[in-house]
């Protein structure tokens, strides 16, 4: 009993261990455009925008709806959704360890554990946003319910040692009842929730085939537990649709699919040599894998895991195009053959005969060189944690969000750009990879008239993903008055101009000297509840009322200037508000386009619309507020008077705060 405590408690230990290694700079700016799109998504969802009607996406919907309850209970957190994936990681380790320890007892069940703790592909996915971990847990799941429900298979080991151990093999007992149609059920339930998070692994079915066939001798209850498997999935799944816009879900899913296969072709050598570098990194396994299909295949557990590997294998072969997280879906049955061949190591050690002491000699020589792997796996690992958030990403995310307002939509093809400055991109975008692309999903066309539909605010080519859209960049030329430039593949365009045609809003001509003049304003223009007094230009603004995005003690205000010569001054903008005393309550002083367009570089003629945000106190007291606004000299501090001679500021409005 002591033992067996001690055997739990040190499997705790390096799992706990294995986590913690995960956490090291888990806030890191993530180095994966996908992983950017999944969180936006599920912020969008978790912010009110449903899933495929109007948050338009090319993935199932199961994880990203996980993500968005999540973000719904907690708040949203790139560290959050990374710890979501993390979970799925440990229960994904807790059920390979327990089908490991069916396998190959405690040796077994560490064995998985470390494997799962060291893989570079293991761990790179277990600190990201990405379906590859989720979608495999469940698989897994579906696996393990499975060959629990497979009798005689799933019986632990030494359970039947001796027998083993004689015949130097596997061999699968005599059947018995048949048992297990409530776990195929969970299995088959495992299986379609695995297939909504991503389509990685249908071919989970092979193994359950094994499990199913073997674990009743009458060919009626083979059919009948096939059955079971098939309607839990077939349930499941349609249960999921239909709480989502079915016809919507089959165009971005489905059809998106079909439309990529056509436009992209199979290259069976360039797949040949993406595989053959994935598994160079982690060769070790390769020889142990390769060991366990040759001392178990003759049975029925080791066919399972032979079947599911060759059926992965060829699924990989056959897609294009193959990314380096495609190749986790044949993680789980590598682990389980190596896990094999260590149990039936353990198990010839007791084997006394001269012949049997060889081949044991030689397996263990052949599992010592395979730990050879080990550091460089490790190292590999100790850079993936090592990356840490900085550079131009973090001034990046910084200038975005001095240059937007929380209700604003940003255009990015780095999404993890836009959330790192708390803002979200169009809910239609979906995302920016190649293959939205190269298949014609993704097109200038749309992208102009997604941005020009929600007003992006800014437009940030961050990941080489919109160079490949040049006339969309050309777009953005002529949209934006500024142009930040940190090399030729990161840029950022902000400052909305004003479209020629477009009416100014409250539209007025308040001269100033200089030639400046002030053609309009809108106050509190950003989709807050906003209403007019009868006759009247007055607001009225319920502070309780305002966009759950923007701050209840943040005042948003746009003016809209025109200089009818170039000017020689950069001026400083002022806007105040003054309360019915003529007391200064709220202000803002800062340079258009929130210094990066100073007045030295206006065009004359062209209107510039500056947006500025007034930070009012909390306590703001109810009543009628005088809102104002100037320009003054920031090295004199002199006010640029009127053109009248009658004052240095112009009465936008009076506010009425309730």
């Amino acid at each position: 009993m002591m033992k067996k405590i001690l055997l739990w408690l040190g499997w705790l230990a390096l799992l706990t261990l294995t986590i913690f290694w995960r956490l090291k700079n888990i806030d890191a700016f993530g180095l994966n455009n996908d992983e950017g799109a999944y969180l936006m998504w599920a912020r969008l969802v978790s912010e009110g925008y449903p899933l495929y009607s109007q948050t338009y996406t090319n993935a199932p919907p199961l994880f990203i709806e996980m993500l968005a309850l999540a973000f719904r209970i907690s708040g949203f957190g790139v560290v959050l959704g990374r710890l979501v994936v993390l979970a799925h990681f440990v229960v994904l380790v807790g059920m390979l360890s327990c089908l490991s320890h069916r396998i190959a007892a405690w040796p077994g069940a560490y064995a998985s554990l470390l494997m799962a703790a060291v893989l570079p592909p293991m761990f790179s996915f277990s600190r990201q946003v990405m379906l590859e971990i989720p979608a495999m847990t469940f698989a897994v799941a579906a696996v393990l319910c499975a060959f629990l429900a497979g009798g005689p298979v799933s019986r632990r080991a030494g359970e039947q040692v001796s027998r083993e151990v004689s015949k130097m093999k596997y061999t699968c007992p005599p059947a018995h009842p048949p048992t297990g149609p409530p776990a195929l059920f969970l299995s088959g339930v495992f299986l379609a929730a695995s297939l909504l998070i991503k389509f990685l692994h249908p071919l989970v079915v092979a193994p359950a085939a094994v499990f199913i066939c073997y674990g009743t001798e009458t060919l009626k209850w083979r059919f009948w537990r096939a059955f079971v498997f098939g309607l839990a999935v077939a349930a499941t799944m349609l249960v999921v649709f239909l709480f989502f816009d079915l016809n919507a879900l089959l165009d971005q899913v489905f059809r998106f699919r079909m439309e990529t296969r056509s436009a992209l072709s199979m290259q069976l050598p360039s797949n040949w040599q993406r595989f053959t570098a994935y598994i160079g990194q982690m060769w070790g396994l390769g020889l142990l894998t390769l060991a366990g299909i040759i001392v178990s295949v003759r049975s029925a557990r080791g066919l399972a895991w032979t079947l599911w590997l060759a059926a992965n294998f060829t699924l990989l072969m056959w897609y294009d195009p193959v990314f380096p997280h495609h190749f986790t879906i044949i993680l789980p049955s590598l682990i389980l053959l190596a896990v094999e061949f260590i149990g039936w190591l353990v198990r010839t050690t007791k084997i006394q005969n001269r012949k049997s002491k060889i081949v044991n000699r030689l397996a263990w020589g052949l599992l010592v060189l395979a730990l050879f792997n080990l550091p460089a796996m490790v190292k590999a690992n100790q850079a993936v944690a090592a990356i840490t958030t900085g550079g131009r990403e973090a001034e990046a995310a910084q200038i975005l969000a001095q240059v937007t307002r929380p209700a604003d939509f940003v255009m990015s093809d780095s999404q993890l750009l836009a959330l790192t400055a708390d803002r979200l991109t169009p809910p239609p975008l979906v995302d920016f990879s190649m293959v939205t692309i190269e298949s014609g999903r993704q097109t200038p066309e749309r992208l102009i008239a997604i941005s020009e539909e929600y007003a992006v605010a800014a437009v940030a080519p961050w990941s080489l993903r919109m160079v490949w859209l040049p006339e969309y960049i050309a777009w953005a030329d002529e949209y934006f008055l500024v142009h930040k430039v940190w090399d030729n593949d990161h840029q950022l365009y902000f400052g909305p101009k004003h479209p020629p045609d477009a009416p100014i809003p409250n539209a007025r001509l308040t001269q100033f000297k200089d030639g400046v003049s002030l053609a309009g304003y809108s106050v509190n223009e950003a989709g807050e509840r906003v209403s007019r007094r009868a006759g009247g230009q007055q607001n009225i603004l319920s502070l309780s009322h305002l966009r759950t995005r923007s701050p209840a003690h943040l005042l948003p205000i746009s003016l809209y200037w025109q200089t009818d010569e170039p000017l020689s001054t950069n001026y400083i903008i002022f806007v105040q508000l003054i309360d019915p005393d003529g007391q200064l309550v709220a202000q803002n002083d800062s340079q258009p386009i929130y210094g990066y367009y100073p007045t030295s570089q206006w065009p004359p003629g062209e209107i510039i619309p500056d947006r500025i945000t007034i930070e009012l106190p909390e306590n703001l007291s109810p009543g009628d507020y005088t809102l104002i606004a100037g320009l003054y000299d920031g090295n004199t501090l002199t006010r640029l008077p009127l053109r009248d001679g009658k004052g240095d500021y112009a009465v936008l409005d009076v506010v009425t705060i309730e």
